[in-house]
């Protein structure tokens, strides 16, 4: 009778699992003090959360003006009563970023976090792979190559000034200057930096990679004091049954989350796919050049090029090959004659 009652779903292991770290973890704050606890600081607004809410909320001005009564660096509390350091005296901060950068790495929620959500890139890389990293890109950041790109950067800001103007021509009017921003912003990223442009700044042309791209940092920081939790189920990774769980966490901005990352993941495939491979680059190009008329290929031109048609029913052929699997009834019998009865398997993701 009990086991015909017990359901596990990764939702319940998923809560379960959290219990369970959760009364290890308070255990662990009531036994261990830690070096932080005489260092002033505000005190603690809830057990659960401390006072990291405040650092997440938009109209949290109040408590950082409170923190700056203290001397260049207060005691905050976090998660269930962990201890963190807020520094900000100027030559403190020098020295954490810039002079002992070797002794001060970044926390391993955060690292852990952006690897999660992006991979093993700059931003998540740690020690010598990190320093590893900076130094393919320092040639990136040279006197010359800003040189280079000079011309790009007033390019674009000139289609920005043009594209204010636009809107207050004909009245006055209210311009949001953030949105504005934002938009530049990830079109200099683009041109400057990988060569292609996210959309125009005059016209409000859609571009899925580029509304992810902009939405990841706020849906990112929409999660919270749940980031630092990252690191404890680093474990996941590892799971075999991994999708299945991720994709059924109870949190409406981690799912949000999930879906910008699999936006982002899939252009970054096309493009990592299209440098792999210079010659269908080539090949490409030279094909669509010589159907071009005027500037522009009809589109009935467009649907006959072959092997732009070829490519794209590859792409997309590949892209089925990466949905995770789902699962049907078969409600009368069936023969397929595009699979082998001998070598037929299944994949679960």
């Amino acid at each position: 009778m009990w086991q015909s009652r017990l359901s596990l779903t990764p939702t319940s292991v998923f809560l379960a699992l959290g219990g369970l770290w959760l009364l290890y973890k308070l255990l662990i704050r009531l036994i261990r003090r830690s070096p932080l606890d005489n260092v002033p600081g505000p005190d603690p607004v809830s057990w659960w959360k401390g006072n990291l809410a405040y650092f997440y909320d938009r109209h949290g001005w109040h408590f950082l003006d409170r923190l700056d009564t203290y001397n260049g660096a207060a005691r905050v509390d976090g998660l269930l009563g962990a201890k963190l350091l807020y520094v900000f005296d100027p030559t403190a901060i020098r020295h954490i970023i810039s002079e002992d950068q070797h002794v001060f790495e970044r926390a391993s929620w955060f690292s852990e976090s952006l690897r999660l959500a992006i991979g093993p890139g700059l931003l998540s890389a740690c020690g010598d792979h990190h320093r590893k990293q900076r130094k393919i890109l320092n040639p990136v950041f040279s006197t010359a190559h800003m040189k280079d790109i000079t011309p790009i950067f007033y390019k674009i800001a000139y289609q920005l000034r043009d594209a204010v103007a636009g809107q207050v021509k004909d009245s006055p009017r209210n311009v949001d200057v953030l949105d504005w921003m934002g938009r530049t912003a990830l079109e200099l990223i683009g041109q400057g930096g990988l060569g292609c442009s996210f959309g125009s700044l005059t016209e409000n042309i859609p571009n899925a990679y580029g509304e992810a791209m902009k939405a990841f940092v706020p849906t990112m920081f929409a999660l919270g004091p749940l980031r630092f939790l990252t690191p404890y189920f680093a474990f996941i990774d590892r799971l075999s049954f991994k999708r299945t769980f991720i994709h059924n966490v109870p949190v409406r901005n981690f799912r949000k989350l999930l879906k910008l990352i699999g936006i982002m993941d899939a252009a970054t495939k096309d493009v990592f796919l299209l440098a792999e491979h210079p010659t269908v680059q080539e090949r490409l190009r030279a094909e669509i050049k010589m159907a071009t008329h005027d500037g522009e290929i009809p589109y009935n031109e467009i649907i006959a090029l072959p092997y732009l048609d070829a490519k794209r029913r590859t792409h997309r052929h590949a892209d089925i090959l990466l949905l995770p699997s789902v699962t049907e009834k078969l409600n009368k019998r069936s023969a397929s004659p595009s699979l082998n009865p001998y070598q037929a398997t299944t994949v679960l993701w």
